[in-house]
């Protein structure tokens, strides 16, 4: 699991919290008799993500720090069929939560469920139960949720309600001149791999234990897997508790909520520096801010350039033309072969002499003694998340609140997000009214740009047919599985079948369309692979809230390359998951800027 990026932490650390709060909405409670003592409830929901391993065996069998994923072999919820159709074929999740310690539940197992990102009506949420034979259980909810008469428990297992509580590290740890915070851009408990004895890290704070993230390894896709390996992500769990994600930054990021691990008024150095420091070899799209644990680096690969205003000691290779240093530079480096088979390519950094000159690499030792990587962030990557747009159709007019989960970095927002997302009025139609209009400067909308066309007149008038953004995710940029090679003539009936689909309305496809076909053929290359990323991914990628929740959400990310070539090998085609319009309904199409 990558750290997702610190900025702006500080500020979506408040708006985590009211997303904590508000994230139940999917399933409401149905009361039934109890055998098991009640007590009083407090509703506990929080973001988490989905597990991809599979295990039948119960979890919470002790307390020690295993963690057992599975698809929803419990059966406590009825609506897993209603899930499915929606796309989220793991169905429901399950970790071990360790033993409870104290209150009316001392010594019963606790068990954590959680609803795939993005599920019709709510997602993003945990479940807290508690059980002693795993035969029968009790969930921490209110009685009015439990009471509902649109129950999405199996009350024959979920037997009763009452407050359980969840033994939880702080969300702030200090270790000397670093801190972990915990993840609430990747969802703070932790749903993945087991970690093994080989993970355990040492721990100095009494009463917690922490383990190396053993996810997905960068490496996997790495432009050099010979030294990139996995993220810096911290895993800790407490004597009696469920693991929870948390990411490492610097106590200079910390203090002053920066955007970068470093800048360069942190830094005491004789030699020539960026102003600022932060994810090494970014993506275009996703990555905003992470950093990565190095592999097959010791001491003798690095030089010492300098020390932080805390006394971490920083080091950058030896070697200039080391191939870290190279990947950093070709992150930042626009290239793409055209039909002729001509390579073009535009350098925002220069030369790379000039560009290795400054040090874009800078290394550092974590308080395990793990080399980590930092890039230089002065440098834009080339492209990004290129328009998505964002159609909203309630059943009547209403007021609807949009805000990203993760951190952003937006190149292009209109109407103007703030802090606490946009407010709009929305209508059946989909025509959109700012309800804070005073904070996007109609004047400043360059409508001569590709996308923005319509974009002055809708703030002149306060009417919008979409909420568009540009710009960086701070999650990874998701690996695309399949796909399809598509000639160039045939673009354009190739996305309008498979736009329909998926489910969009011509209106709908025009829109995407009109944009993203001219953006594919400016490369002027006779093939191109094209995929899709949907709802499932895009939940994961970029998580949104929205208040009132939708009923359906249809999202769907292009993905694509331009080829000069049939390749040899080519990808396995995509199955696309149709999803029929129910309710209030959230539309989104965006891609991938190149």
């Amino acid at each position: 699991m990558d750290r997702k990026g610190f900025a702006p932490l500080i500020v979506v650390g408040i708006i985590a919290v009211l997303v904590v709060i508000g994230a139940v909405g999917y399933f409401a409670w149905k009361q039934s008799a109890t055998s098991q003592p009640p007590a009083q409830s407090q509703n506990s929901t929080t973001s988490i993500a989905i597990a991809t391993t599979s295990d039948t065996t119960p979890a919470g069998n002790n307390s020690s720090s295993q963690i057992v994923v599975i698809n929803d072999q419990y059966s406590l919820f009825t609506a897993s069929e209603d899930l499915i159709q929606y796309g989220y074929g793991q169905g429901i999740q399950y970790t071990d939560g360790g033993i409870i310690a104290t209150g009316t539940y001392a010594g019963y197992h606790r068990l954590i469920a959680g609803i795939p990102p993005g599920a019709p009506g709510g997602g993003d949420s945990i479940y807290v139960f508690a059980t002693k034979d795993y035969k029968t259980y009790i969930v921490n909810d209110t009685a009015a949720n439990y009471d509902s008469p649109n129950s999405g428990y199996n009350n024959a297992k979920v037997v009763g309600f009452g407050d359980i509580p969840l033994d939880t590290p702080p969300s702030v740890i200090s270790l000397g001149n670093f801190a972990l915070i915990q993840d609430q851009t990747q969802n703070t408990i932790y749903f993945g791999p087991t970690p093994s004895s080989t993970d355990l890290l040492a721990s100095s704070i009494p009463g917690l234990t922490f383990y190396a993230d053993p996810g997905q390894s960068y490496s996997s896709y790495s432009p050099d897997p010979a030294y990139l390996g996995n993220d810096d992500d911290v895993l800790v769990k407490t004597s009696s508790g469920p693991l929870f994600s948390y990411f490492l930054v610097s106590q200079e990021e910390l203090q002053n909520a920066s955007q970068v691990f470093y800048e360069q008024g942190q830094i005491s150095s004789s030699a020539t520096l960026y102003k600022t420091y932060g994810q090494i070899a970014p993506g275009g799209c996703g990555g905003l801010a992470t950093t990565y644990v190095l592999k097959n680096i010791s001491q003798n690969d690095l030089v010492q350039i300098g020390t932080t205003s805390r006394g971490t000691i920083l080091y950058t290779l030896k070697d200039s033309d080391h191939s870290l240093n190279h990947d950093e530079y070709n992150s930042k480096v626009d290239e793409y072969t055209d039909a002729s088979g001509t390579l073009h390519v535009d350098s925002t950094p220069g030369s790379y002499s000039d560009y290795v000159a400054k040090n874009p690499v800078l290394i550092f030792q974590d308080p395990w003694g793990r080399w980590i990587g930092l890039g230089e962030f002065d440098n834009p990557t080339p492209g990004g998340c290129g328009k998505p747009v964002i159609y909203l159709y309630p059943p009547k007019p209403t007021e609807v609140n949009v805000r990203f989960s993760t951190p952003m970095r937006l190149t292009t927002d209109i109407p103007t997000y703030i802090p606490d997302g946009w407010n709009v009025l929305a209508q059946p139609d989909g025509e959109l009214t700012d309800l804070q209009p005073q904070f996007t400067d109609c004047a400043a909308i360059d409508s001569t740009m590709p996308g923005s066309e319509y974009a002055q007149s809708a703030c002149d008038h306060n009417d919008y047919p979409y909420l568009y953004w540009e710009g960086q995710a701070a999650n990874s940029y998701p690996i695309p599985t399949g796909g399809w090679v598509v000639p160039q003539n045939q673009i354009s009936d190739f996305l309008n079948r498979k736009l329909t689909e998926i489910g969009l309305t011509d209106k709908e496809k025009n829109d995407m369309m009109s944009y993203w076909v001219p953006q594919l053929i400016q490369k002027n290359t006779p093939y191109y692979r094209i995929s899709f990323f949907q709802t499932d991914q895009m939940d994961q990628f970029i998580p949104m809230q929205v208040f009132p929740k939708p009923d359906t959400v249809i999202r769907v990310f292009l993905d694509w390359s331009a080829l000069a070539a049939i390749p040899a090998v080519q990808p396995q085609p995509e199955v696309l998951q149709h999803i029929d319009r129910k309710g209030f309904t959230l539309v989104e199409w965006g891609g991938l800027k190149q």
